[in-house]
């Protein structure tokens, strides 16, 4: 059938072909043009595992009273809402007067998740070199923003889904790692996602942090 097409019918044909392939491309890669929280790495304690120093970071956060599985959605809505303008940008002075209105914050990786009290804390890293007091204050009350000091923290990655099967058995993984290194734990483990759901799944990238106790 295509042997009997016209010449301009083929090269059609091939050119949706190719926009149709780097559309998906562009799709999947656009996650790496995203900002991550910036770190040291201090040495790898086996070959998915990395010991990482981060910097100081603020997070806009939300609580979600709902299973590991069923928080993210809720959670990333109300998070989402803030980022793009659900907020109150702090009071610009000019000419004696007060100037407020929302403003749009840009996405940053990963997202994380954490169980508290049988809750589900969901956090977005805000954009670097931001503090409390440049940040606009969420409208939604359900949105918190909380600064995180330095820390140092173990990070195992992997690929795939971040359900809580999958945090557990990779936190028990980790925590093996970090008994063998003779690193003292410090709190729970706590998912980060750094791909959007339409991700392909085995393009994922997931990791598994566990701050522990310094060891500089």
């Amino acid at each position: 059938m295509i042997a009997a097409m016209q010449p301009w019918m083929k090269i059609a044909l091939v050119a949706g072909a190719l926009l149709g392939v780097a559309g998906v491309v562009r799709w999947q890669a656009a996650r790496h043009f995203v900002s991550e929280p910036p770190y040291r790495l201090l040495r790898r304690l086996a070959p998915d595992v990395e010991l990482r120093a981060y910097a100081p970071a603020v997070l806009a956060e939300t609580r979600v009273e709902a299973a590991w599985d069923d928080a993210p959605s809720p959670a990333f809505r109300r998070l989402a809402g803030y980022l793009f303008g659900g907020n109150v940008a702090p009071a610009r002075r000019a000419g004696g007067g007060d100037a407020t209105g929302g403003e749009s914050l840009a996405m940053t990786a990963p997202v994380s998740q954490r169980t508290e009290q049988g809750a589900q804390v969901v956090a977005f890293f805000m954009p670097e070199g931001r503090d409390l007091g440049s940040l606009p204050v969420p409208r939604d009350p359900r949105v918190a923003l909380r600064e995180v000091p330095a820390r140092t923290v173990a990070v195992l990655s992997y690929a795939g889904s971040a359900r809580q099967a999958d945090l557990d058995a990779q936190a028990s993984r980790l925590r093996g790692v970090l008994d063998r290194a003779g690193l003292e734990r410090l709190g729970e483990p706590t998912s980060a996602r750094y791909d959007p759901p339409t991700t392909l799944p085995w393009l994922r990238r997931n990791e598994v942090w566990w701050e522990v106790r310094s060891a500089e």
